[in-house]
């Protein structure tokens, strides 16, 4: 839309925004900057099919106007697939999408060696507000591989990767999760 439509006192306006998964056609009305109108999908007959060379399940047009509005695009499904998470499907990919769990967030993931992560997993680590930095300082640290509870848990509490390692080498190699987080709440150092 152009600066002239949006102030305009009345204006017809008409546009297309394409994504991978299709095109959504869009044609209404503006007045004062106050729009109105309707829109059609137009679904990609092809993008279904690259998926399924991906090694994702076969989608139907209901799935692909999710994939449209989520903009999941095939590089985003081709990166995802390959990053080493754990039996990717169609709706780990939206659910990645609705959680803001960027190509960024995944490569970091991968590049520090993150293992036997779901999507589920990365979402978690997302909405728990834990980036790759923070697993990576715990693999710096010396820690054991630990689930991705486990991390949450000691993220939730506030633990650093430091601290973790300070105990280790402290004479504590073989604390549970469970039992660093009870020293850390109670400010043993």
């Amino acid at each position: 839309l152009t600066a002239e439509q949006l102030h305009s006192p009345h204006s017809s306006v008409a546009f297309t925004l394409r994504r991978d998964a299709g095109t959504f056609s869009f044609e209404g009305s503006l007045t004062l900057g106050i729009g109105g109108g309707k829109y059609e999908f137009i679904p990609d007959p092809t993008y279904a099919a690259k998926l399924g060379v991906l090694g994702y399940e076969t989608i139907g047009d209901d799935e692909l106007l999710g994939m449209a509005l989520r903009d999941v695009s095939l590089a985003f499904a081709s990166e995802v697939k390959f990053s080493g998470l754990k039996d990717v499907k169609l709706s780990d990919l939206l659910r990645l999408k609705d959680h803001g769990v960027d190509l960024n967030f995944i490569r970091a993931l991968a590049t520090i060696g993150a293992t036997n992560l779901t999507a589920d997993d990365v979402v978690r680590f997302r909405d728990h507000g834990i980036d790759g930095e923070f697993v990576r300082a715990l693999k710096s640290a010396g820690v054991p591989v630990l689930s991705a509870d486990d991390i949450i848990k000691l993220h939730d509490h506030g633990v650093k990767p430091e601290y973790v390692a300070r105990i280790q080498s402290a004479g504590y190699p073989d604390l549970t999760v469970d039992q660093i987080i009870q020293l850390h709440d109670h400010g043993v150092d």
